[in-house]
């Protein structure tokens, strides 16, 4: 029978409690959203600073038209609003030029493939980047090792023999903060390597942009700044659109406009969602008490979480894991907290490493500490009921 195997996959998926479903979101307001008719407190999301229900933001939508690019953007699929968003990202990141691409995937896949073709050439990554930079890195000519995560010793060694070897062109990936974990790269280090052993720095700021402060983007150092090479950063997250960007100089731009299979083969996205992304970035820095509330929220968590003796990963960004270590368990208490009207998600292999199963929760300048306070409390007691001391919520 052909591709039998397809059933047998998932069959395989289910029985290890690892099989993926999507939900369908009927309503979102505020920091809750509606599934199947019932309400949730939604723990799960990248909307860090509730910029996707922002009244500028959706009224932005409608005012740029039309509706579609309708072309690849090296047709006709480039517009003023492009262009604008385009100068803007300039202005933000410290770099010389900006393209624009319709998802993350699509914009680190391209950097790795199109600017590593070359046999001799070397990418160097950090063990948790995301699926997006290793299988770009995967689909190129180069070499791709990967480096123990944030592990600054581990990766000189690697830069020294490659040094060594005589290895011409090396580009080391890492984030601004990793998705899963929600600790930060060691930026100054990264930058202090890579420009003692003669190569680039890219760097993916998903979940860093507008929930970090400038150091994202660049290090102050001896009177002046040093940036990455590249940057990338989507707006699916904080800025509350979709979408991505990747900065850098105006000829790794301009190379990357010309030899990137997935920005000229692909329909740009629409002037609106370009204009409604600058409005978007422009509001979030005009209105800094966004941030402020985030980061007091995600301090009344761990707080919360110290009083309940709940082990939480060492991060103070808006991801916050609590590591669970099966996926049926973490599925077990993802269904707990779903009862009693949180909405938290239990991520499983392979999305993180086997053994390391969670809750990946994630707190918006949208909750309130009340919000956080309950959930926390049933977090607790959930795990209690796993561990077979029964509580009620």
């Amino acid at each position: 029978m052909p591709f039998e195997r397809i059933q047998l996959a998932l069959a395989e998926r289910q029985q290890q409690d690892l099989l993926r479903q999507t939900v369908i979101v009927e309503a979102m307001q505020g920091a809750s959203l509606q599934i199947q008719g019932k309400w949730y407190l939604n723990f799960s999301g990248n909307d860090y600073l509730g910029m996707s229900q922002h009244p500028k933001v959706m009224s932005a939508f409608a005012q740029a038209l039309p509706a579609g690019a309708g072309a690849s953007p090296v047709v006709t699929g480039f517009s003023q609003h492009h262009q604008a968003l385009c100068d803007y990202l300039c202005q933000l990141t410290g770099q010389e030029s900006a393209m624009l691409f319709s998802s993350g995937f699509a914009a680190n896949y391209a950097v790795c493939k199109t600017l590593m073709g070359e046999p001799e050439s070397l990418i160097l990554a950090d063990k948790l980047s995301h699926a997006s930079l290793i299988d770009g890195a995967m689909s190129a000519e180069a070499t791709l090792k990967r480096f123990k995560h944030n592990d600054t010793v581990h990766l000189q060694k690697l830069l020294s023999s490659a040094s060594r070897q005589g290895v011409k062109d090396i580009l080391v990936v890492s984030e601004g903060v990793f998705s899963m974990d929600g600790d930060k790269a060691p930026l100054s280090a990264l930058l202090n390597l890579t420009q003692s052993h003669n190569s680039w720095l890219m760097l993916d700021n998903a979940h860093s942009i507008g929930v970090l402060g400038p150091e994202q983007f660049s290090i102050a150092a001896n009177g002046s700044r040093h940036k990455p090479q590249i940057v990338m950063a989507t707006f699916g997250k904080a800025v509350g659109t979709g979408g991505a960007f990747v900065a850098g100089s105006k000829t790794l731009i301009s190379f990357l406009q010309n030899f990137a299979r997935h920005y000229v083969y692909s329909t740009a996205f629409s002037a609106a969602h370009a204009h409604a992304t600058l409005t978007s970035l422009k509001t979030m820095d005009a209105e800094p008490q966004r941030l402020a509330q985030l980061q007091s929220n995600i301090a009344a968590f761990k707080t919360a979480c110290k009083q309940n003796d709940i082990v939480v990963a060492d991060s103070d960004t808006a991801i916050q894991p609590v590591i669970i270590g099966s996926p049926g368990a973490t599925m077990h208490i993802s269904q707990i907290l779903q009862q009693q009207g949180f909405w938290v998600t239990g991520i499983r292999y392979p999305t993180v490493p086997k053994n390391s199963d969670r809750l990946r929760i994630t707190l918006s300048a949208l909750h309130n500490e009340n919000q956080i306070s309950a959930m926390v409390t049933c977090l607790a007691n959930a795990l209690h009921e796993v561990n077979g001391a029964v509580l009620q919520c």
